[in-house]
């Protein structure tokens, strides 16, 4: 957050917020590492569950639900950086940010419901619920499409940022 806080009072006005997000907390990493979860295991993320039917999203090779410092994220892992790229980018654009899709005809069921969360606007009864994606946004770290809590872009870059920058250059 400093470092975005700092940019932008730097005098550089012309940018746009999406370019000192991109600056601050970039979309794409790729330093040719291959990841595991075990690497993101070591480094304090919280598996809580695995997610089986990654057949049904080719050329995915696995999937986990977990948490770091009290953040929900997804992890999908792929054979190299550019599926994570260009398959992976495709799957997660569709159910991350404000029109991702959460609910009814989700395009990959397993895990549907930790993609999600309950908001209720003022005066509407307990029982009523609006869901919205739980990831507002998602980065490809190396050969990782991560998917990282937040009600924006902002703050789930951010949250990416907390959990991914303990494994640059990780062995």
């Amino acid at each position: 957050m400093t470092a975005l806080i700092f940019v932008s009072c730097s005098g550089e006005g012309s940018k746009t917020q999406e370019e000192l997000i991109e600056e601050a907390y970039p979309y794409i990493t790729n330093n040719n590492e291959s990841l595991d979860i075990i690497k993101f295991e070591d480094k304090g993320f919280k598996l809580l569950r695995e997610y089986k039917s990654v057949e049904e999203l080719p050329p995915l090779l696995s999937s986990y639900h977990g948490i770091y410092n009290k953040k929900d994220y997804e992890l999908r892992f792929y054979e190299n950086h550019d599926l994570a790229l260009s398959n992976g980018a495709e799957d997660a654009k569709i159910v991350t940010g404000k029109e991702g899709i959460v609910t009814g005809d989700v395009p990959w069921e397993d895990g549907e419901k930790d993609r999600r969360r309950c908001g209720r606007p003022p005066g509407q009864p307990h029982s009523g619920c609006n869901y919205t994606s739980k990831y507002g946004d998602f980065v490809i770290f190396n050969n990782v499409v991560v998917m990282c809590e937040g009600k924006d872009i902002m703050e789930s870059r951010l949250t990416c940022s907390n959990l991914l920058s303990l494994l640059n250059g990780a062995e």
